[in-house]
């Protein structure tokens, strides 16, 4: 029930976030997504406001090579690559928490609106442009790759976690804590590249979420710079209403979230991950039909599968349909096999697509 809740709080938030959206000016906003900007009666230089304040560690449209590189190295979606896509009049990495409060003041002091990027993935371009409104807004982006600091309280059995790192970092850190060892796990992606910030912000869905909820389910507290520049060391304490938005209301729609204290979670030390990838039009389509039946009844919860469909071609040219069906079970993989041949014969699952190991180990790309 408290997982149903939390999704019902998610969509709450989104609601709330649309209407207000909709009803400010549109000068301000971008595809419906909020762009900070903070009037200034005089506006300052962007540049040496950020080096006056001791940061260095940024890049402009006229750094031309590195520009570039950085601002797309991470874009998942080419649209937001193409020329005429808006760019960043500067990019900027701060190197500690302090420095991201400066940057973030300066950007206030210029004028500017801005992102925010943690892993880079947003398919809307949400961390890297702004797209609609005549294009009026001129923006800067703060990446947070520097901010990746991760700290493991074993007693506690949880973890502060800056906004900037990576999944794959994280889970790396939980597993490799030698007092943790590897009976502990967090519910988040699979993906290693994403950036834990704008994960956690819009809710964070992964293999264990069947089990303990999405990973906004498991958030002890957080740090974060709200719009007026201030900072706030534990939103749980001081703003349960904050604590409540960011978790699973949307990155960059309440604050800079500049790290996340998680709940660490209990798992086996045997578990099996299988991906069955199925082609052809007429067995896929019969696949996702069965698939339809299955899914709002799977149980147990310790099983999790999820289903990716692909525009592909066949070995003749032609155009076809491919499925995936990944999935983790708390269970060897005879265990595994024997299961989905009770719950999804029809998938014909076998060993062969099967890996078995601890929880860091089956979660490796």
């Amino acid at each position: 029930m408290d997982h149903q809740n939390r999704i019902h709080h998610m969509i709450l938030v989104l609601l709330l976030l649309l209407v207000v959206v909709i009803s400010l000016s549109s000068s301000n906003y971008s595809n419906g997504i909020p762009l900070i900007v903070v009037a200034s009666s005089k506006p300052i230089n962007l540049a040496s406001c950020l080096t006056k304040n001791g940061i260095t560690n940024f890049t402009t449209p006229s750094d031309a090579g590195s520009f570039i590189t950085l601002l797309q190295f991470s874009i998942q979606n080419l649209r937001f690559t193409e020329p005429g896509v808006p760019r960043p009049s500067a990019i900027i990495l701060p190197k500690t928490q302090k420095e991201l409060r400066s940057s973030y003041s300066c950007i206030r002091a210029s004028n500017l609106a801005f992102r925010i990027r943690s892993g880079g993935h947003s398919y809307e371009g949400i961390s890297s442009t702004t797209l609609g409104n005549n294009n009026t807004s001129k923006f800067a982006i703060i990446d947070l790759m520097n901010l990746n600091a991760i700290s493991i309280d074993v007693a506690h059995k949880s973890a502060w976690v800056e906004a900037g790192a990576r999944l794959g970092e994280l889970y790396y850190a939980i597993s490799s804590s030698p007092k943790l060892g590897s009976g502990y796990g967090f519910s988040a992606g699979t993906c290693t590249t994403v950036g834990v910030g704008g994960h956690i912000m819009g809710g964070g869905y992964g293999m264990l979420s069947r089990k303990y909820g999405v990973s906004a389910d498991n958030i002890l507290d957080a740090k974060i710079i709200t719009p007026n520049g201030t900072f706030i060391r534990s939103v749980a304490s001081q703003d349960k209403d904050l604590f409540w938005a960011i978790r699973g209301g949307g990155g960059g729609s309440w604050g800079i979230v500049v790290s996340w204290k998680l709940k660490l979670l209990p798992v086996p030390l045997v578990l099996t991950t299988f991906h069955a990838w199925r082609t052809g039009k007429a067995a896929v389509t019969d696949l996702v039909y069965k698939w339809q039946s299955v899914a709002p009844s799977l149980a147990p919860p310790e099983l999790f599968i999820v289903l990716y469909m692909a525009g592909i071609r066949d070995s003749s040219g032609r155009a076809d349909i491919g499925s995936s069906f990944n999935g983790q079970y708390w269970g060897t993989i005879d265990q595994t096999v024997a299961l989905m041949k009770s719950l999804f014969p029809e998938l014909g699952l076998t060993a062969a697509e099967c890996k078995q190991g601890n929880w860091a180990q089956v979660n490796k790309p």
